[in-house]
C-alpha cells in the first residue's frame, strides 16, 4: 500500500511540474506574440509612410513636369495673351513638338 501511495505521489509531482512548465511556456508564447504584433504594427506604419512619401514625390514630379511643359509651350508659342489669333497649324505643330519631344 505504501508503495502505491509513493507511486501516486510521484505521478502528482510530475503532473504538477508539467503544469508549471506549460504555464511558463504559455507566458513565453504570449510575450512573443505581443512582440510580433508590435513589430508588425511598426512595419505597417513604416510601409504606409513610405507609400505616402512615394505618392508625394510622384505628385511633385508630375507638377514639375506639367509646369515644364507649360513653360516650354509658352516659350515656343509665346504668351497666348499677347496674340489672340495664333496660326492653328503652328500651334498644333509646336504643341506636338513639346508633347512628344520631337
Amino acid at each position: 500500500m505504501e508503495f502505491e501511495l509513493k507511486k501516486l505521489y510521484d505521478s502528482v509531482i510530475a503532473i504538477h511540474e508539467e503544469m508549471f512548465y506549460l504555464r511558463e511556456r504559455e507566458e513565453q508564447m504570449q510575450q512573443l506574440n505581443k512582440e510580433t504584433n508590435s513589430k508588425m504594427a511598426t512595419l505597417g506604419l513604416f510601409s504606409l509612410l513610405l507609400c505616402l512619401c512615394v505618392v508625394g514625390l510622384q505628385a511633385l514630379m508630375e507638377a514639375s513636369a506639367t509646369g515644364v511643359m507649360v513653360e516650354a509651350r509658352m516659350q515656343l508659342m509665346g504668351d497666348p495673351r499677347e496674340s489672340m489669333d495664333p496660326d492653328p497649324i503652328t500651334k498644333r505643330s509646336i504643341s506636338t513638338i513639346v508633347w512628344f519631344g520631337f
